[in-house]
């Protein structure tokens, strides 16, 4: 699993991808990774997922073709489902777009926006994370720290950016 930094985009391989749907349910061990990368991503800049795209490479890895994921549309609703139910606070900004290439078969790219209600953490393990150059990683306890008071932060700018407001139009 690879994030590759100057484009944001996230790679699925093929292994990863057979752990997907396990009897219409997403497997365990797929899912604590998605929500690891989707958090991160939400903790951090934000950015892209790909399912169903094949590497080569593994200094560099790069894109070697579409490997279509099985029934993408079912799979987009129970992550859709499963990711609500394991991310706390709840991502509100992320986006599924499933790509059919075939028999109800694709990709999916999920669009994952940097989160103003972060720090988001993954109730499976109950971990925080966030994105360091090419991989995801358990934050510091400093980190969420830092984070949290950044939100506090904005949130009473933009507080005293609306008092302003009404004060100059009253």
């Amino acid at each position: 699993m690879n994030l590759w930094s100057s484009k944001k985009l996230w790679q699925a391989t093929k292994e990863m991808i057979l752990g997907l749907m396990v009897k219409d349910k997403v497997g365990k061990k797929a899912l604590s990774k998605l929500i690891k990368e989707i958090i991160a991503l939400a903790n951090t800049t934000g950015g892209y997922l790909v399912l169903g795209i094949e590497e080569k490479g593994k200094v560099r890895p790069r894109a070697n073709k579409i490997n279509p994921i099985p029934r993408i549309k079912a799979l987009s609703e129970k992550l859709k489902l499963q990711i609500r139910d394991y991310v706390e606070p709840t991502i509100n900004n992320i986006r599924f777009k499933e790509v059919e290439t075939e028999d109800e078969k694709g990709v999916l790219i999920i669009r994952v926006e940097k989160s103003n209600l972060a720090p988001h953490r993954s109730l499976i393990d109950k971990e925080c994370y966030i994105r360091r150059n090419d991989r995801s990683e358990k934050m510091t306890m400093r980190e969420i720290k830092d984070l949290t008071i950044l939100r506090i932060r904005s949130q009473q700018e933009i507080e005293n950016e609306f008092k302003n407001e009404r004060r100059t139009l009253s």
